[in-house]
């Protein structure tokens, strides 16, 4: 394991978590499936923890979930 040493706004953060989350959210066709297929579901999972924890270190885990409620459907790509 890698300790990295991050000093970044907190908006900066909270826009990292969302672009991995619409990363991981790749549909067959898209640019990035490759990219994701060739990683492999543990590189997925591994992710998905990065993005999860960037979050609630940050104490943007409220936000992030309240932002998404105000996300309107059918907006997500």
């Amino acid at each position: 394991m890698m300790k990295l040493d991050l000093r970044i706004p907190r908006k900066n953060v909270l826009l990292l978590a969302k672009v991995i989350e619409k990363g991981l959210q790749t549909k067959p066709g898209e640019s990035l499936e490759g990219l994701l297929r060739a990683a492999g579901e543990g590189s997925q999972e591994a992710l998905q923890q990065i993005s999860s924890e960037l979050s609630q270190k940050a104490g943007l885990s409220d936000m992030s979930a309240k932002l998404h409620t105000l996300q309107p459907p059918g907006k997500e790509k």
